[in-house]
């Protein structure tokens, strides 16, 4: 038996978000409650035909894959995020995180037990049979949280494979039950499959750390196979009931696969598709299927495909679809495609077509990059959504790398609830907008430069942004090197004033040529913010202007002590304009100073301490903090540090966000401090 439990006093309560990519890198608004350093951000690209089942999962690291401002809980990310993937897969942004509740601590504990217990089913000569049981409580003033579960999972060497999962969720008056079971079965060597799956989760079931459990979900999934040499038939049927959303889907096919030769394969069938609930009457389609892939060499590869209804009824079409297309590898590591797609419906609507161009290549064993122009049609053809995608990133050589996307996406909310491009359950307001993005890195690996500019340009209904970043450093020599980055960005959305910020920022870098103990940077800062998201200095709407000069140092006296002290001083001026119009200038002076202090007392053990101070001419305010630490280091490249932060210092240039109070922080050390110039040394804190 294996087991594990966790247990909190805390006022801060646990949230998951999940926002559909809009074909930019950002502002994405996610909430303004968020503490600081808790979110946990991934881009989850869901399933098509079940977006409930996540096809890739990628964490994200903030600095290296996204700013966010806790303030006002908005994310940029380094990279554009589509609405969906070459395939047409819906892409979200899912955040994790702690938020400020503001009351007083209360208990969060948790417990999870799993046993082995394949000496009770001994005779069954079972691989694996586990029985896990997991319990959550979660105390709140308001509506306290209770979840309870049990899970089993069942293992025959080679043939069976039984899983089952039920929940027990309770959260203030509602209270809800959510089950799955899976089976599969594979006898005689894999010849014949069986698969099953059921699961069903109640209205009011809830889980605050998995969104992608909805409440109110029934679904039913079987599949079957039997392989009799070159013959293989297939058997599917799958039924979706979004309760909720008082949608039904229910798809079923039966078709033969046959190898008429090493070279080409034919795939026939025949299926039935039923949508009801939401529509005024329930529609069903009836359609003849017939796919083939014929590869006259190992470079070469065609397909063609036909799609014909034999019966319709209702008001969601089901058109007539023919296409065709090919791949050609030109090298072993890159290969192009093309393919068209005709679609004919029954109504007098009109046609449209799907049409596809594009590049992939493998740039390494593990990596693969990939362009693509589609033009994808959704299944009501009453209801068009158009789709238009192209994304491409392609290391043009050993030092150059490029990145390019675009999308537009017209009609999308005009589509139907059952319709694969709404992502259904997860429906959100559907923009129509075309953006379009591109990055350019040069990277060479002896130049004593690296330069890097990304633009993106997006129009919609929802929102439009503009965002260009120009970045660079030129190491002169070993001691000197001058860093820039220059940025603009600009966001519109209705109801909102117009947001935009021009900034740039000059650094230069200094290492003594006969020591690596000492660092030092200079750095300048403008910047022009109206309407700032995150806030300004003196208003948090209007037009606001910053400079900031600002020295900072970092000296190893002795390889057991490191001192660090930055100096900067502040220039903001604003305009304000009150609600009966009169304008106001507004300006303020600040001086800040900053020190660190950090020894070794053992090679294991630290002591640190931070300590700020801010100070305001104009008003005469002096605010500042302190953060003494204790860090400890249990193997080598991890830090575990704990402290306590006291102090009232609370600005967006100069302070830690988290405010004060206890902290633990944990980092790891992946450049083991090998720095070979000082641009190397400030790149990643520039």
């Amino acid at each position: 038996m294996t087991w594990s439990g966790f247990g909190s006093l805390t006022a801060q309560a646990l949230r998951q978000l999940q926002v559909r990519g809009a074909g930019v890198s950002g502002p994405y608004l996610l909430a303004a409650d968020i503490l600081p350093g808790s979110e946990v951000l991934r881009v989850e690209t869901r399933a098509i035909d079940n977006p409930e089942r996540a096809v890739v999962t990628q964490g994200l690291v903030r600095f290296v894959d996204y700013q966010i401002d806790y303030t006002a809980g908005v994310v940029l990310f380094k990279q554009p995020i589509p609405a969906s993937d070459e395939a047409g897969n819906p892409v979200f942004i899912v955040a994790t995180f702690e938020a400020a509740s503001g009351g007083e601590q209360r208990l969060v504990a948790g417990a999870r037990a799993a046993l082995d217990v394949r000496r009770l089913a001994g005779a069954l000569r079972l691989d694996s049979l586990r029985l896990g049981v997991t319990a959550v409580q979660v105390e709140q003033a308001v509506n306290p949280y209770r979840l309870v579960g049990s899970d089993l999972r069942l293992l025959r060497v080679g043939s069976l494979d039984v899983g089952a999962e039920v929940a027990h969720a309770e959260q203030g008056d509602s209270t809800g039950l959510a089950g799955m079971i899976r089976a599969a079965y594979s006898p005689f060597g894999g010849a014949l499959t069986f698969g099953a799956r059921y699961m069903q989760v109640g209205r009011e079931f809830s889980n605050p750390s998995n969104v992608a459990v909805q409440p109110g979900l029934t679904e039913v999934s079987l599949k079957s196979s039997l392989k009799l040499g070159a013959t293989e038939l297939r058997l599917e049927h799958s039924r979706q009931d979004f309760e909720l959303q008082g949608v039904e889907r229910e798809h079923s096919r039966v078709g033969v696969v046959q190898h008429v030769r090493p070279d080409l394969q034919v795939d026939a069938g025949l299926a039935n598709d039923v949508v009801g609930g939401a529509s005024p009457t329930a529609s069903e389609a009836t359609v003849a299927e017939l796919k083939a892939r014929w590869g006259p060499s190992p470079q070469l590869q065609f397909w063609s495909e036909v799609r014909r209804p034999l019966s319709l009824s209702g008001p969601d079409l089901s058109p007539e679809v023919w296409g065709f297309g090919g791949t050609y590898r030109v090298t072993s590591t890159m290969a192009l495609e093309a393919s068209q797609r005709f679609v004919s419906r029954p109504d007098t609507g009109g046609d449209y077509s799907v049409s596809s161009i594009g590049v992939r290549a493998d740039v390494t064993p593990e990596t693969q990059a990939w362009g693509r122009y589609e033009l994808n049609g959704g299944i009501n053809g009453a209801g068009n959504a158009a789709v238009v995608g192209l994304r491409n990133r392609l290391q043009l050589s050993g030092d150059l790398a490029l990145s390019i996307m675009t999308e537009r996406r017209i009609g999308v909310s005009r589509a139907s609830l059952a319709d694969p491009v709404r992502a259904l359950p997860f429906l959100q307001p559907e923009d129509d907008y075309w953006s379009a993005a591109a990055g350019l890195e040069l990277l060479p690996h002896d130049a004593p430069y690296r330069l890097s500019a990304r633009g993106e340009y997006k129009d919609g209904v929802l929102q439009s942004s503009r965002l260009a970043t120009v970045a660079g450093t030129i190491a002169f020599d070993a001691s000197l090197a001058l860093l820039s980055r220059q940025e603009f960005v600009q966001n519109a959305r209705p109801g909102a004033p117009l947001s935009r910020r021009l900034s740039s920022l000059w650094g230069l870098a200094l290492r003594p040529a006969h020591t690596d103990r000492l660092n030092m940077l200079a750095k300048f800062q403008w910047t022009d913010d109206r309407n700032p998201i995150g806030g300004g200095v003196l208003v948090s709407q209007g037009a606001e202007r910053k400079a900031i000069a600002a020295a900072e140092m970092i000296w190893n006296p002795v390889p057991t002590v490191e001192l660090a002290g930055r100096y900067a001083v502040r220039r903001t001026q604003a305009d304000r304009v009150y609600a009966d119009s009169t304008p106001q200038r507004l300006t303020s002076w600040a001086d800040y100073i900053g020190g660190r202090v950090s020894v070794d007392v053992t090679r294991w053990l630290s002591l640190r301490t931070d300590t700020r101070l801010l100070v305001e001419r104009v008003t005469g305010t002096t605010r500042g903090d302190a953060a003494p630490a204790v860090v400890v280091r249990p193997v080598r490249a991890l830090e575990i540090a704990a402290g306590y932060r006291y102090g009232d210092l609370n600005d967006p240039d100069f302070s830690v966000r988290g405010g004060h109070g206890a902290f633990v922080t944990v980092s790891a050390a992946v450049t083991e401090q090998v720095f070979s110039t000082a641009a190397e040394f400030w790149r990643r804190r520039f």
